[in-house]
C-alpha cells in the first residue's frame, strides 16, 4: 500500500520551527511528537492564557514530549496590561502574571487604591526584578 502525505503535513526538519502563539493545530502537528492530542491542548491552554512567555509553559500539559520544545518558539509581542481594570482572573490569564502576582495585583488595589506605578508593583513580594523588567512597558494605570 502507498501512502501519498500531502506536502504541508511532512514533520518539521532540525532548525525549523513554529510560533505557538499564532500556530493553528494543523501546523502544531507538524512539530516532531506532537498529534492531534496535544495539538489541541496547545491551542486550549492558548486561549487561556492569551499567549505563552515560553515554550516551557506547556510543560504543564501532562506527559508532554519535552523533546517538541526545541521546534517551538514564543512570539514576545504581549498584550498591555491593565493594573487597575482588570479583575484577578483577567490578570492571571496574562502571560507574564500568575496567579500569586494577580491576587497581590488585586489585594494592593484594595488596600491602597488605583495603582499608579510599577514601583507599587515591583513593592509586592511575588514580584521580581525579571518579572518587573518584562512587563513594567505592558503596565496600564487607568482607572
Amino acid at each position: 500500500m502507498i501512502i501519498i502525505l500531502h506536502s504541508s503535513l511532512r514533520k518539521l526538519r532540525y532548525g525549523e520551527t513554529v510560533d505557538i502563539n499564532t500556530a493553528d493545530t494543523a501546523l502544531l502537528k507538524r512539530i516532531p511528537g506532537i498529534g492531534d492530542y496535544f495539538a489541541m491542548r496547545i491551542v486550549e491552554l492558548r486561549k487561556r492564557r492569551q499567549a505563552f512567555s515560553s515554550p516551557e509553559e506547556l510543560l504543564v500539559i501532562r506527559n508532554f514530549p519535552e523533546t517538541a520544545l526545541t521546534y517551538m518558539t514564543a512570539s514576545q509581542d504581549f498584550p498591555e496590561i491593565y493594573v487597575n481594570k482588570w479583575s484577578q482572573k483577567e490578570l492571571d490569564a496574562h502571560p507574564l502574571i500568575n496567579y500569586a502576582q494577580a491576587r497581590d495585583i488585586i489585594t494592593l488595589r484594595r488596600v491602597a487604591g488605583a495603582i499608579t506605578s510599577a514601583t507599587d508593583i515591583a513593592a509586592l513580594p511575588s514580584f521580581d526584578a525579571k518579572t518587573m523588567e518584562r512587563i513594567t512597558p505592558l503596565l496600564r494605570f487607568e482607572k
